[in-house]
């Protein structure tokens, strides 16, 4: 979070407003409101109603978000940026997904190690809003998923290339565990284990796959997972081939 905000908006892990460092009170209700408005900024009133109490007649929703918003500004003041229109959170509120978002966008520059091991931390075991079931949550929980995959294989590739095979594959594991099925994080902790010259548990990576892919889906490993371990199923005396371009970064 940055030390210039005097509001701070957590929504990874649970949901928590702080004010200079201290937990804040805040009524469910109102916890919704600033969680919308944190995850997709700024909303015209009539679309926040609707989307906030969308079993209610349009008056009915437009009366809970006045009232609402009538019970969030004298609790927590100068939080909410609002005209006749609109209703969004001032630009200075501190919120960890748009912070963890604009690092994340940093792994595409030459990133130090410190960075990356802060994002791995980030993304591990790092869920949105847990136990928040609506449909408008649900949909910002698989948007922020997507995104946890994304970035666990690029800190992957990243941390392999670098030499930290135990960070790697700590991040392709984490990847794995979202996404049990998904080759290319499979791809990735079987490159960390030929990088350690652990070719049996390479091979075992690769087995484990490719059964429950046939199991799944009556398919096979896709040629980027045979690329990896065909030099291991043949014999071959170069076990270890090239990082994939796309995971040198």
């Amino acid at each position: 979070m940055t030390t210039e905000s005097i509001w701070e908006l957590r929504l990874v892990g649970g949901w928590q407003l702080q004010r200079a460092g201290r937990p804040v009170k805040v009524a469910l209700r109102q916890q919704r409101l600033l969680a919308v408005l944190a995850l997709l900024g700024g909303q015209p009133r009539s679309s926040l109603a609707a989307l906030l109490w969308p079993d209610s007649t349009d008056a009915q929703a437009a009366g809970s978000l006045r009232e609402s918003i009538f019970l969030v500004n004298p609790q927590v003041p100068a939080l909410l940026s609002q005209t006749a229109r609109l209703v969004g959170l001032k630009e200075d509120v501190g919120v960890d997904v748009r912070q963890i978002k604009v690092r994340a966008a940093r792994l595409e520059e030459e990133p130090d190690l410190s960075h990356v091991r802060t994002m791995l931390q980030n993304m591990q075991d790092s869920h949105l809003l847990p136990g928040w079931y609506e449909d408008w949550v649900v949909l910002e929980q698989e948007r922020w998923q997507r995104l946890r995959l994304s970035v666990l294989e690029r800190l992957a590739g990243i941390l392999l290339v670098k030499g930290h095979i135990d960070a790697a594959m700590e991040a392709a594991c984490a990847a794995i565990a979202i996404e049990p099925l998904r080759e290319s994080a499979h791809t990735l902790l079987m490159q960390c284990h030929l990088a350690e010259g652990n070719n049996a548990e390479a091979l075992h990576t690769y087995q484990s796959l490719s059964l429950r892919l046939r199991q799944e889906y009556g398919v096979s490993p896709s040629p980027v997972v045979m690329d990896v371990v065909g030099p291991l199923l043949a014999g071959g005396q170069d076990p270890v081939p090239e990082l994939p371009e796309a995971n040198r970064r």
